[in-house]
């Protein structure tokens, strides 16, 4: 393909959050953009425009909502003169559109395809969290038949993904092309001594319910009880709504001086933090189409143990040694005492998990959706 090849990453949501689809575009952005070919985001209301290197334009206003048992940003009206003439000036050979779609933006702008012939392909994250999340994508798709014909061609993040899609958008049919992980930027230098166990347990991530944040602290107070893991210490990473309660839990079992809330974490500050971590434990319990966070803490040097939701198992192969259901909490809490103890199984998956984290590290992913992209243009 040419290198003066232009492409457009299309994202309802703002570029101010660092979720996982946010992650998504600016790591193939990023990458592409190292390869020669021209970058531009089109999102919506964003405001940290000097984070990124290549050129952002906001298209809309956005509200917060709830969405996927998260707090997401959603776009209002946008502006079709407007998205007009900002596309005839970038003049994408390619949009990169992150799906599902607000018909009120994303869907409005690749419906300008026909008059400044781009190409549209379509990446496709999400798996409901919730009935009312599966009514609304029904919905959706019901209402965006015209505007799913404009796409040239579907991806989908993992098996999860493409089967969801599949129940709620009609003929969506495509190929699977993970997420992927800049596996260099978590690589880090001079880590202290990774074999001396350091007693720590790592949650990262928001604090909401379907994270599963508040297991992990009851299988927190279940390893202490036992009186084995005196020294234990648990870190929890991130902010969110429920916040308030998981420190209430930990005054309730008495656990102040054993758990260290460190609030909102910088990008940057990441992967010193995973890889600082004996454990790092993220026990989600559905909604979730991949597991990038997993594959950040793997490239950090770290063993991990996931939630066995569709996504996550996904990513870690089934393995069932690293795979948990948070609610068994005696089970949550005999897995991270087994992986505290058994030197066989820490050995083993010190030499599986670098082998599971080479599909989805951007240089292996990248020229996949390169690939696309020279479909869509013959």
């Amino acid at each position: 393909m040419k290198k003066n090849l232009q492409i457009g990453f299309l994202i309802d949501d703002s570029l101010d959050r660092f979720d996982g689809v946010q992650q998504y575009v600016t790591t193939v952005g990023g990458w592409l953009e190292k390869q020669g070919y021209g970058v531009v985001y089109f999102a919506g209301e964003t405001k940290r425009q000097h984070v990124y290197s290549s050129p952002i334009e906001s298209l809309s206003k956005n509200i917060a909502v709830i969405g996927n048992k998260n707090r997401l940003s959603v776009p209002l009206w946008a502006s079709r003169p407007k998205a007009m003439k900002i596309l005839k000036w970038y003049k994408p050979d390619i949009l990169h559109v992150q799906s599902p779609f607000s018909p009120l933006m994303a869907g409005r702008i690749i419906s300008l395809k026909n008059e400044l012939g781009f190409k549209v392909v379509s990446t496709f994250h999400i798996v409901g969290a919730g009935w009312i999340d599966k009514i609304g994508t029904q919905i959706l798709g019901a209402s965006q038949r015209k505007q799913q014909s404009l796409i040239d061609k579907h991806i989908f993040v993992s098996n999860a993904a493409k089967n969801f899609a599949g129940n709620y958008f009609k003929n969506v049919t495509g190929e699977i092309i993970p997420n992927a992980v800049d596996v260099s930027k978590f690589r880090v230098k001079n880590v202290k001594n990774k074999q001396k166990k350091k007693n720590k347990i790592v949650f990262l991530g928001r604090l909401v319910e379907r994270k599963g944040c508040e297991y992990l602290i009851h299988a927190f107070s279940y390893l202490k009880r036992q009186g084995h893991y005196q020294n234990l210490r648990l870190v929890i990473a991130g902010t969110g709504p429920r916040e308030v309660y998981a420190r209430d839990l930990v005054k309730q079992y008495k656990l102040g001086k054993d758990v260290a809330f460190l609030g909102y974490v910088d990008e940057k500050k990441k992967p010193e933090i995973l890889a600082d971590a004996d454990i790092c434990v993220f026990p989600s319990l559905h909604g979730e189409s991949f597991g990038i966070v997993l594959l950040e803490a793997i490239a950090a040097g770290s063993i991990i143990i996931g939630g066995n939701n569709p996504g996550y198992s996904e990513v870690l192969e089934n393995d069932e040694r690293i795979l948990v259901d948070p609610r068994n909490i005696a089970n949550f809490a005999e897995k991270i005492a087994n992986l505290l103890e058994n030197d066989k199984d820490i050995n083993d998956l010190n030499n599986s998990l670098p082998l599971i984290l080479k599909k989805y590290d951007i240089n292996t992913v990248g020229p996949k959706i390169l690939k696309a992209y020279q479909d869509v243009l013959k």
